[in-house]
């Protein structure tokens, strides 16, 4: 903890065997919770969090991260069990960052990190937290839609491979805040690409069937993220829309 407090994460070197001690600490820290001061571990947490974040934002060229063995599951664990929300809004900040270098290590872990966004940090609706939400999404989404473009082969395939994840997202919804639902959906459809999902989001939403808090039912809201893109835009929806339907049942 010394070593911590007495030097900023700016001195620290850009040495990526750093990142990997400190998720190894952190894997300690949370075994060991139960008998460590709630204000330490949060300190130590985070203060590792700032360390590793500094690092790997400094590092251009992935090939440095490579040979490290990364355990991305202790960032998974910290963000379900910490109930500090600056502690989990820097775990996620560090995912996104290490998205970025070593996407293979981030996409197994996809579904319970966004699991946790649409249960817990949609219920603050203050500014910092939607923002981290918005990087967490900008950084890490086009990672798994280049991975499932990878294994799909056509429209229908690809919506297949996305659904799961996609429902995620429109489950998501409920929860968050009114001014704050439409942006959301907009940015999400943009960082995913908006010619092969603005239809599977603007679905999904439409046929949830589950009133939000826009005051609004679902088709209400899918229309407006439809409505926020061009008219020719609009058009390829409403039959990439008609032609997915048919294959949207389980």
């Amino acid at each position: 903890m010394g070593f911590l407090e007495s030097r900023s994460a700016a001195e620290i070197p850009v040495d990526p065997r750093l990142v990997t001690l400190g998720l190894d600490i952190l894997a300690i820290i949370l075994d060991h919770r139960k008998s460590i001061d709630g204000g330490s571990a949060d300190f130590v947490e985070q203060s590792l969090l700032t360390l590793m974040i500094n690092i790997l934002d400094q590092i251009q060229d992935r090939r440095q991260l490579g040979s490290e063995s990364l355990g991305v599951e202790v960032l998974v664990k910290l963000i379900r069990s910490s109930s500090n929300p600056r502690t989990s809004q820097m775990a996620l900040l560090f995912i996104g960052s290490l998205a970025r270098l070593v996407p293979y290590a981030v996409l197994h872990n996809v579904m319970p990190i966004f699991t946790y966004v649409g249960s817990s940090d949609f219920q603050r609706d203050d500014a910092y937290s939607f923002a981290v939400v918005e990087k967490t999404v900008e950084s890490t989404v086009p990672v798994i839609v280049q991975s499932m473009r990878a294994k799909t082969t056509s429209e229908l395939s690809l919506f297949i491979e996305a659904r799961p994840l996609l429902r995620i997202f429109a489950d998501m919804a409920q929860r968050l805040p009114k001014h704050r639902t439409l942006p959301f959906y907009v940015h999400l459809v943009t960082c995913m690409g908006i010619s092969d999902f603005l239809a599977p989001v603007a679905m999904l939403l439409a046929t949830s069937g589950k009133k939000l808090k826009v005051d609004n039912d679902a088709s209400r809201l899918a229309k407006s993220l439809v409505g926020r893109f061009e008219p020719a835009l609009r058009l390829q929806v409403c039959a990439r829309i008609i032609r997915l339907s048919f294959h949207s049942a389980d």
